[in-house]
């Protein structure tokens, strides 16, 4: 059974909650667009930002209440982060 709730989507399976969590915005279209329809460019991307995304709020010890892995996924949307060609 899939639902969704504050612009995310829940899977719930018998005898647990919210066992998977799927991102909806920005969509993986959108993104995939961005990188030349490159999954592993893609994934690349979005994890070295977020790493990046994590270091600079340890520093500034800052809380905010979206994740990182969000945050670089909204960047690379918003054209604010690209991929090198090699």
């Amino acid at each position: 059974m899939l639902y969704k709730k504050d612009g995310l989507c829940y899977t719930l399976l018998t005898n647990y909650f919210e066992v998977s969590i799927m991102m909806i915005e920005p969509s993986i279209d959108k993104l995939l667009d961005k990188v030349g329809n490159n999954r592993y460019v893609l994934c690349t991307l979005i994890a070295k930002r977020a790493k990046e995304i994590e270091s600079i709020r340890r520093l500034e010890l800052a809380d905010q209440d979206k994740k990182s892995i969000t945050l670089a996924c909204e960047e690379i949307v918003a054209g604010k982060v690209k991929a090198s060609k090699y």
